[in-house]
């Protein structure tokens, strides 16, 4: 079995309904934040739950954004790599690639993370809209309660994009690499990357999600406590994140590289590559 050799063949990818999600986004958040703000009240436990899954819904949330950067880095790498497929040895090229499908792994991790965090969303805040039914009156909460029982379907619907953008990871079929490379060698097929129509796809790809963050950033600018929701979200979660070194959300790893829009994101992998291969030259 050592002598396995695992083919991944880089073809041209589907194109992601990203517009959809980041709208849906907007609105998932607008219908938790008030949720997320409001205080603890010890003398309502129906409250305290509601005030719970909100926030593990914006923690999903804030997984969805991950996977979306994630995306944007593989469509930047694939273009990088497509500029330069000449150089370097296959050695170097497909250390490269592989580098990058684990990219992909850790893209569809968090972006199945998030939709199986919405499973069975109606069933969930129904349940817990009639556990607080009771004590609304009494609480003063009923307004808040009708528009979170008149939400679900914002949250159904965001539940679907997750869905659709969980799918498109699927079809990228760049994934499911890093557990079976123990069965033999994984080799990267990249000869489609010459052709001009399936770079052409990937750019389209790349600016969906520069459209995308955009969307985000956008929300953010609008309302700073989205920014601050979601960094409390990614603490509260801090045990039981996946561990990647690169981690985080993408509005934070813009920031933290004092980056305005995706598209000033060069990966470092690429100056990496090309130093070893100027180094095979002196």
């Amino acid at each position: 079995m050592a002598g396995t050799e695992i083919q991944v063949i880089l073809e041209a990818p589907p194109t992601p309904n990203l517009k959809q999600l980041a709208d849906s986004t907007f609105l998932a958040f607008k219908l938790l934040r008030p949720w997320c703000e409001l205080e603890s009240d010890y003398s309502s436990i129906a409250l305290n739950s509601i005030k719970c899954q909100a926030q593990a819904y914006v923690r999903a949330i804030d997984f969805s954004i991950m996977a979306a950067q994630h995306g944007f880095n593989i469509a930047e790498e694939v273009l990088n790599f497509a500029s330069f497929i000449d150089e370097g040895t296959e050695v170097d090229r497909q250390e490269y690639l592989i580098g990058m499908l684990d990219i992909a792994r850790r893209g569809e991790q968090n972006a199945v993370r998030s939709h199986n965090s919405f499973r069975d969303v109606r069933v969930k805040v129904f349940k817990l809209i009639q556990d607080a039914t009771e004590e609304q009156t009494r609480l003063g909460k009923m307004s808040e309660l009708d528009d979170l029982k008149e939400g679900i379907l914002v949250l159904e619907n965001f539940s679907r994009c997750l869905s659709f953008y969980t799918s498109w990871w699927n079809l990228m079929k760049m994934t499911h690499t890093s557990n079976n490379a123990r069965l033999g060698t994984v080799v990267v097929k990249y000869n489609s990357l010459r052709c001009r129509d399936v770079v052409d796809k990937w750019r389209d790809v790349r600016r969906q999600y520069v459209d995308y963050t955009d969307k985000i950033k956008a929300i953010q600018d609008a309302d700073p406590q989205f920014a601050k929701l979601l960094a409390e979200a990614r603490v509260g979660d801090s045990d039981d994140r996946l561990q990647e070194s690169t981690e985080s959300s993408a509005l934070a790893i813009y920031q933290e590289n004092n980056i305005s829009r995706p598209q000033d994101y060069k990966p470092r992998r690429k100056r990496d590559f090309l130093l070893r291969v100027a180094h095979r030259f002196w």
